[in-house]
């Protein structure tokens, strides 16, 4: 199944009055469930934010088939237990 895996990053090297402060990314995971698929998300969400000076603040996960995010559909594709790059996942 498919899932819209959103992540909320905070960029370290930037005061709160930035507007970059905080940040969302969202992708899609196929995965076997929503739980694991949101495990996977933040296993890189967390690789991603160590390497560039950020912290995740939370993340959510939601059935693609029933999302109303505009431009699903071009979100990235990763697949659960694939260790995606951030080039693949467009951070």
């Amino acid at each position: 199944m498919k899932y819209v895996y959103t992540v909320w990053l905070r960029e370290l090297s930037v005061g709160e009055d930035d507007p970059d402060f905080e940040w969302p990314a969202c992708f899609l995971i196929e995965g076997a469930t929503g739980r694991s698929a949101q495990q996977w998300g933040d296993h890189l969400s967390q690789r991603h934010a160590i390497s560039n000076n950020e912290e995740v603040v939370r993340s959510t996960i939601e059935a693609k088939e029933t999302s109303n995010l505009p431009g699903i559909d071009q979100l990235p594709l990763v697949q659960e237990g694939e260790d995606a790059t951030d080039e693949e996942i467009g951070w």
